[in-house]
């Protein structure tokens, strides 16, 4: 039984790995629709191959695609046969963030992923978004493409999403312990500074990405190791070189100095800039500020149970030596890869 279940989850994950090989190199809308739909068909049986207790998380999960599939599928097919293209562009673009998940379409996300396990919650916070952030980089090419793509409009509509956000993370963020909605609420920012970079630069978005989804899943899969739910569980993690792992991939989660994650924002920011988005920046710069606390909160955590004879023992010491190594070449790469594509 458990075979047929692992052999299962196999054949599912493949046809979901193929779905996005082939959604990103879709040249039509329709062919892109078809790879989301296969995409989704894939996911919902990886969730209830989990745990039985999470089964009404799939049915969610299903009826919110299913319904923001069919919105997307007819304005797809209207999008050449009205003389309201630019509105049936913009409609798709509110599709596509009912199925990211991002604000003002949040409630179905956070609340899945409060209810999910670490494995699903991590795969619907990284993997799931890819196809539909290509879907929305073919509507800013054909918005370009078309004359249609007004900045400005775009931009006004971004500052007043952007605001609402900031309050709604802050009202959220108060005197919560769940780190699963930590997470959730940390994606929904990471997503803003994605989705404007995909507007101006694909590769730069390219980068911000794949940085970003290394970090989340590692971090997971340490989460999910030790069934970690909220910030005062960290005492459950009896290993020491697994907390350090946690202080590192939260420092860089942070993008701080001298990671290459602060090289991304400071090109992200200086890209912003430059497109005289000075007001954007500004909005960007205090939410990162403000979720800066809450990582400190959960950075904290992770050292605040760990056995201090650790530093001491030499073998820990060896091995502390080897992640600073992975960690720093990781980097390295990811920061000559990014020279090599721009």
């Amino acid at each position: 039984m458990i075979f047929l279940m692992n052999f299962n989850y196999l054949i599912f994950i493949s046809l979901l790995i193929l779905s996005i090989l082939i959604g990103m190199n879709s040249m039509s809308l329709i062919f892109l629709w078809i790879s989301i739909e296969v995409n989704m068909m894939s996911f919902v049986p990886m969730i209830l191959f989990m745990k039985n207790f999470y089964n009404n998380c799939s049915i969610k999960y299903f009826l919110i695609q299913g319904f923001s599939s069919s919105l997307m599928l007819f304005f797809m097919l209207n999008l050449y046969y009205m003389n309201l293209v630019l509105l049936m562009i913009m409609m798709l673009i509110l599709v596509m963030m009912i199925k990211l998940g991002y604000f003002p379409f949040h409630y179905w996300y956070l609340d899945l992923l409060k209810k999910l396990d670490w494995v699903s919650g991590g795969m619907l916070m990284s993997v799931q978004k890819i196809l539909p952030f290509f879907f929305l980089n073919y509507l800013f090419n054909l918005m370009l493409f078309s004359n249609l793509l007004k900045i400005n409009y775009i931009m006004n509509n971004f500052y007043l999403i952007l605001i609402l956000m900031c309050l709604m993370i802050m009202m959220l963020m108060y005197s919560n312990n769940s780190i699963k909605l930590f997470m959730g609420l940390s994606s929904m920012n990471h997503m803003s500074w994605m989705m404007l970079l995909m507007i101006l630069d694909f590769e730069l978005w390219s980068m911000y990405y794949m940085y970003y989804i290394q970090i989340l899943i590692n971090l997971v899969l340490i989460m999910n190791k030790f069934n970690i739910l909220n910030f005062n569980h960290f005492y459950l993690i009896n290993n020491n070189m697994y907390k350090y792992i946690i202080f590192i991939l939260i420092f860089l989660l942070m993008m701080l100095p001298p990671m290459i994650g602060f090289f991304l924002k400071i090109y992200s920011i200086e890209l912003f800039v430059n497109s005289n988005m000075m007001f954007l920046v500004y909005l960007f710069l205090n939410l990162s500020i403000f979720m800066s606390y809450y990582y400190m909160n959960l950075f904290m955590s992770s050292l605040l149970f760990m056995n201090m004879n650790l530093f001491i023992n030499l073998n820990y010491w060896i091995q502390w030596k080897k992640i600073d190594l992975m960690l720093f070449y990781t980097n390295l790469l990811m920061f000559l890869f990014y020279w090599m594509i721009s």
